[in-house]
């Protein structure tokens, strides 16, 4: 049976996903003088990390003792067992601080997607599973190295949902974050979780819409897979759970309060992501992140149907397109390492972000759902990053939409982020 396009890319992004989840036994890593160290074993050939640092490598005054791993020489001359490698040697370009516990710059993002739209006399209605904020995205606030962090972000999203009575709303997503990395920062594991304060749920044509609700949280791991003086590159896996409130759209008749829709909250998403992060100078930064987002089962939905609000009746089970998304970012530090009070260092940012689907939704032939097919949407992201020391960062930025129609998710966006590591 041949495959269609969307199940070759998904067949191997998942590959891809599962392979860099692998232990790596004999990847190879540069150091700042162009020489290799074994991930995992992380020992140095021939020069060190920094031979400046004679104490914390195998160098001689030279710069050319040898080392072993585990036993077996890896470099050239007579070789002694080598001391762990010192993640914090090759830090200082990756951060306005510098050291050991110097903070990355993650990538800001943009994202807001419902993507999903009862088809009603008072307009599109968003489905509002976990108040409407319906799908996720890894991408965001995320660095390519593992580390140990706790964050919180704040995003506002300007008319970004419309309501039962077909009026536009905002919507505000706070989301508290934490990952913690293990085996020298070659890996991490994070949980990130949201509330949001959208749409409500469950609406009703005669009662208030707006409400607060918690989101689906997510879990994911994390590999660094690359990592020389300047770039940094992991990969990973994404699993976001249905811990969100079914949608569920009610009217008011004679005989009280009644069920006209209910689309389920039920399926889990895989979201397999690669990120890469290069500093070519020590002020110049840039990096860029891709994402899919799988829906693994799809979810039940059961409209009985309103002549009210001209909604269709119907039943069935709906999958989620596959979402692709690629973003890249680039800043500069206008200040770096100098204090101005407890601010370290200031950059600029500027990203682009594009998400598009990779099949038409498919919402059966019930007509209780908009047509909403394919979407390519395009944000673009201006904002300004400040360090506070060696642990403390923020990002500020605004997000303004470049398409139209359904290519256009808000009009506008606020993004605040915070980040502490620890």
């Amino acid at each position: 049976m041949a495959l269609t396009r969307p199940a070759m890319i998904r067949t191997m992004w998942l590959a891809a996903a599962f392979a860099c989840l692998l232990p790596v036994a004999h990847g190879q890593e540069t150091t700042e003088d162009g020489k290799f160290f074994v991930v995992g074993s992380v020992r140095n050939w021939n020069g060190c990390v920094n031979c400046a640092a004679k104490s914390n490598c195998g160098c001689d005054d030279k710069g050319g003792k040898g080392v072993t791993d585990g036993g077996l020489e890896v470099g050239p001359g007579a070789a002694d067992t080598a001391p762990a490698y010192d993640p914090g040697l090759l830090s200082g370009r990756f951060s306005a601080y510098g050291g050991g516990d110097s903070v990355m710059p993650s990538m800001i993002g943009d994202f807001f997607s419902n993507g999903l739209f009862f088809d009603s006399v008072n307009g599109n209605l968003s489905v509002a599973n976990g108040g409407g904020d319906r799908r996720f995205k890894f991408n965001e606030h995320m660095s390519a190295i593992p580390m140990d962090r706790v964050f919180f972000t704040y995003n506002h999203f300007h008319n970004a949902l419309v309501d039962i009575n077909g009026v536009t709303r905002d919507l505000d997503r706070y989301l508290f974050g934490i990952e913690k990395s293990f085996l020298d920062e070659l890996w991490s594991v994070e949980f990130r979780a949201p509330v949001v304060n959208g749409i409500g749920a469950a609406q009703d044509l005669q009662t208030g819409t707006r409400d607060l609700e918690f989101g689906n949280v997510a879990l994911a791991i994390k590999r660094r897979v690359i990592r020389t003086d300047n770039l940094v590159a992991s990969m990973g896996l994404g699993i976001v759970f249905p811990t969100g409130d079914d949608a569920e759209l009610f009217e008011t008749r004679f005989n009280g309060q009644a069920p006209v829709a209910t689309y389920e909250n039920e399926s889990v998403h895989l979201l397999p992501f690669f990120g890469l992060y290069h500093t070519p100078t020590d002020r110049l930064f840039h990096q860029f992140f891709t994402q899919l987002d799988f829906d693994t089962s799809g979810n039940a939905f059961n409209s009985i149907g309103s002549t009210a609000l001209g909604i269709a009746p119907g039943t069935g089970v709906l999958q989620d397109p596959t979402l692709l998304f690629m973003d890249y970012s680039v800043g500069y530090w206008l200040m770096r390492g100098q204090g101005i009070g407890c601010v370290t260092g200031i950059a600029p940012m500027i990203e682009l972000h594009y998400s598009t689907t990779l099949q038409d939704q498919d919402i059966g032939n019930t007509g209780t759902f908009v047509d909403n097919f394919r979407t390519d949407v395009l944000n673009l992201t201006a904002g300004l990053l400040v360090e506070m020391g060696s642990q403390t960062y923020m990002q500020v930025a605004g997000v303004a939409p470049l398409r139209t129609e359904f290519d256009k998710q808000f009009d506008a966006e606020v993004n605040f982020y915070l980040i502490r590591r620890y």
